[in-house]
């Protein structure tokens, strides 16, 4: 069953939030951190153990991802609605990395940066299967199969490093650059090359319709604060928006949103160095995780994703141990 917006805003509004269950948790496993999660509820992560990536499915469990040859290991770091799941292989002696993309169809893991001299990591995949990452130590790529990968520089005067960290349906890339002393969000296109969002001391992490997420220290002056890190979502013609943090904590770091504008991430307090997973969206704003599930002895510490039928994914712990998970939305039940 595909959930909607309305049917997830109407289980929040029945429930009341307080010891609610508008999620369900599925546990999967020990050490195990999601990277993403796709609208047919497949996630990407990585699990201790070689080679590390895997791919899971609620039919087969764990799948490992096979690294490249002669990389003993393999990272996982986005997944398409194709089930395309992208990240790096490694060779730990030498720290050497390639990107790496394991189709969907199974087979050989295929080498995105054959053609490339240096380290190369791949970051997010859209269903086009267009790719984005880093190449090199401070640029960016954007890989196609038709192009392979190309570098999607230069950047703007005076900027020495971007960072590609997400892909759009449309293939615009958004990520960080900067010089030796200020970063700040960036998007790219073909047509515009890359050209900055103008936040201030801000790095972006995520997009979808054209609104990008990410965090930062200035998002107004009141907030210019190394210490004050928020998370925000910006579109080019409504500008940014203060997405804050949950009561008593000082940083907000969004990781995921979907196409209904739902973000998921974490709010940290950097003094006590506690982690609590968040979800926002557009009709009640951030809510700790926790209080949106009955599952005793969870506590869930940072979601790194969501897909649009709501599903998300993250780790936290499990009776004192760490644990991946996967939420779902708890069917409203219909009255006769």
């Amino acid at each position: 069953m595909k959930i909607t917006r309305s049917l997830l805003t109407a289980v929040l509004l029945s429930t009341g939030f307080a010891s609610a269950q508008v999620f369900t948790i599925t546990d999967l496993g020990p050490g195990v951190i999601p990277a993403g999660v796709n609208d047919r509820g497949q996630v990407a992560a990585m699990r201790g153990g070689v080679p590390g990536g895997s791919l899971w499915t609620e039919e087969a469990g764990f799948t490992d991802l096979a690294p490249l040859p002669g990389f003993p290991l393999s990272f996982t770091r986005g997944i398409n609605n194709r089930g395309d799941v992208v990240g790096y292989s490694e060779e730990e002696e030498s720290s050497s990395f390639h990107a790496t993309l394991w189709p969907h169809s199974g087979g050989t893991a295929i080498d995105l940066g054959s053609s490339v001299i240096g380290n190369t990591s791949a970051n997010a995949i859209n269903d086009a299967r267009q790719a984005t990452g880093d190449l090199g130590c401070c640029r960016s790529f954007l890989w196609t199969r038709k192009a392979g990968m190309v570098d999607i520089g230069p950047p703007p005067a005076g900027i020495l490093f971007y960072e590609a960290s997400a892909i759009s349906a449309d293939g615009t890339v958004v990520g960080s650059m900067g010089d030796d002393t200020s970063g700040t969000s960036f998007f790219w296109t073909k047509a515009t090359g890359i050209k900055q969002i103008p936040i201030p001391s801000s790095f972006a992490t995520g997009i979808n319709r054209g609104f990008v997420i990410g965090a930062s220290s200035c998002l107004k002056p009141s907030l210019c604060d190394a210490n004050n890190l928020h998370a925000y979502i910006w579109h080019r013609h409504l500008g940014a928006f203060d997405l804050g943090t949950l009561p008593g904590d000082n940083i907000s770091l969004p990781s995921g949103i979907n196409s209904r504008l739902m973000i998921v991430g974490a709010s940290q307090n950097n003094t006590t160095g506690t982690s609590t997973a968040f979800f926002w969206s557009p009709s009640f704003g951030m809510i700790d995780l926790n209080r949106l599930i009955n599952a005793e002895g969870w506590v869930l510490d940072f979601a790194t994703d969501i897909n649009d039928r709501a599903q998300i994914v993250g780790y936290g712990t499990l009776k004192g141990v760490s644990h991946g998970f996967i939420l779902t939305v708890v069917p409203q039940r219909r009255h006769h």
